[in-house]
């Protein structure tokens, strides 16, 4: 509470995360550690070293032996995540909303963000709120794109509210808990699934997995990818039941698992 120290990521490029968020980096003093008295550091005590070549080949037999770790990350797009083939029941085909909002990071970003604070509560769920909020999380995000910057507080409100009041979503509103963390074993391998469920909700049917998606106009590929994405949450979560939400259009594609 005393003293916090927010390092400078001078390295990082425009693209990263640290450049979404002005930290401000520039009204505040930089830490001189000069003044501060140095400790001596005691020099370690010489150890001996009974390491020999044999010795040094069985450990490395038996790091070589021990079984790799691999972890999968289904929201990060991981391109293994989608090649096996996984048995799903879903929809065959979604209709595609006409549209003119343009679609971008930025927005997707914003959206969950909003999701996450409705439905925990610390947004208020009505349109002034949540455009009020909407502006201010929009004026903290910096290093933005041209398109970016065009995003209206008001379409982005308007949108997230909107599919709390979807029939499929407003009937889980009060069971729902945003941002899961999620682990778990890939079914057809040894690898570990890491990642982030939107949101999960129980009903007397089990545990149900949703998914925001802020896309304007997905392609046909997209859908079968985010699906897949799903079914991989599913099985981590010992879930039969997700929800595939596409905020933007208010179609919402059910995935069921195939036991």
């Amino acid at each position: 509470m005393e003293l916090l120290v927010i390092p400078d990521f001078s390295w990082s490029n425009d693209a990263s995360w640290a450049k979404l968020l002005d930290f401000k980096l520039d009204s505040v003093p930089e830490l001189d550690i000069g003044r501060l008295p140095r400790t001596p550091v005691p020099s370690p005590v010489p150890v001996a070293n009974p390491q020999t070549a044999q010795i040094f080949a069985e450990e490395r037999s038996r790091i070589e032996a021990a079984p790799r770790v691999r972890w999968i990350k289904p929201s990060d797009s991981d391109p293994d995540v989608v090649t096996d083939e996984l048995s799903f029941e879903t929809d065959e085909e979604l209709p595609r909303a006409a549209t003119t909002i343009e679609g971008g990071r930025i927005r997707g970003i914003l959206l969950h963000k909003l999701m996450e604070e409705l439905i925990s509560g610390e947004l208020e769920e009505n349109p002034e709120s949540a455009t009020a909020r909407s502006l201010e999380l929009r004026r903290q995000l910096t290093s933005i794109s041209p398109t970016d910057a065009n995003l209206d507080g008001h379409e982005l409100a308007a949108t997230a509210l909107k599919t709390l009041r979807l029939p499929d979503i407003s009937r889980y509103r009060g069971k729902m808990v945003a941002e899961v963390p999620i682990y778990g074993t890939a079914a057809s391998s040894d690898d570990l699934i890491g990642g982030r469920a939107d949101a999960v909700a129980h009903d007397d049917g089990g545990r149900i997995v949703f998914d925001w998606k802020s896309d304007v106009a997905p392609k046909e590929a997209e859908f079968s990818t985010y699906r897949r994405q799903l079914v991989q949450y599913l099985r981590a979560t010992g879930s039969t039941r997700g929800a595939i939400v596409y905020m933007t259009s208010g179609q919402v594609d059910w995935v069921t698992l195939a036991l």
